[in-house]
């Protein structure tokens, strides 16, 4: 398990590297990536007998994957350098290197790990930070290429359209956790570490959606709240795992 999480960081080290030189055989090397990422999936799969979703360590590996798939798929990033391309890898190296500071193990098996609001809850949980990270490298070149810009504008809404998927998935998320809770416990959501986390994720994107005003300001404070969307959301992911 270390040594694929390791190969696997560095393949998307070497893949920010020469997407960042606009290199052609780039495609290829993020399938690589995404062969030793979704073994190293697999192979929690195997030896915890449930979904990766239930550890910061699985969580982000899973994230990693699918951010991969995304990456690989994605043709339009433009022609300048960087690339919004090239904010996802970033982004990918950040989420793969926290990894170095928690147990690179899978999460113990629960007896209720295989009930189905509970991997609802966290697997839409990680497919929410996928999105949103998306978002946030659209965000972050179209405020290089400028909003005015054909490309820029371009960005922008690319990164307002995956930042709203993200937001629904999210909320998925927290729909299942409160079937979860009342299952559970006979209530929904108390207050709580993780209830005041997804608090804080649903305020901010609240915020991202509803500065008011079409000026030019307004503009730039919305493609900035965008851009640190993603990094918001996954400090509060990383902070929780390591807590």
């Amino acid at each position: 398990m270390e040594r694929l999480y390791i190969a696997t960081l560095l393949l998307y080290i070497l893949v920010l590297v020469l997407s960042s030189c606009r290199v052609r055989v780039l495609p290829f090397l993020i399938v690589t990536a995404m062969i030793v990422n979704g073994w190293a999936l697999a192979l929690i799969i195997i030896r915890s007998g449930h979904l990766p979703v239930f550890s910061v360590f699985e969580s982000f590996l899973l994230v990693s994957f699918i951010l991969g798939f995304m990456g690989l798929i994605a043709r339009d990033w433009g022609k300048g350098k960087p690339t919004a391309g090239t904010w996802l890898w970033l982004e990918t190296v950040i989420l793969l290197g926290l990894l170095w500071f928690v147990p690179r193990t899978p999460a113990i098996n629960r007896y209720d790990y295989d009930y189905s609001w509970i991997v609802l809850f966290h697997g839409m949980r990680d497919v929410s930070l996928a999105l949103v990270l998306f978002s946030s490298a659209h965000f972050i070149q179209s405020r290089l290429e400028g909003a005015k810009s054909v490309l820029g504008a371009g960005h922008f809404y690319r990164g307002r359209n995956y930042l709203l998927s993200g937001v629904i998935f999210f909320l998925i998320s927290e729909f299942a956790g409160i079937i979860w809770c009342l299952n559970g416990w006979g209530d929904v959501w108390r207050w709580s570490t993780s209830f005041f986390q997804s608090t804080l994720i649903v305020l901010y994107f609240m915020l991202a959606f509803h500065v008011p005003g079409w000026n030019r300001h307004t503009d730039n404070a919305k493609s900035l709240i965008g851009s640190m969307s993603g990094f918001f959301m996954l400090i509060l992911m990383a902070v929780r795992g390591l807590a």
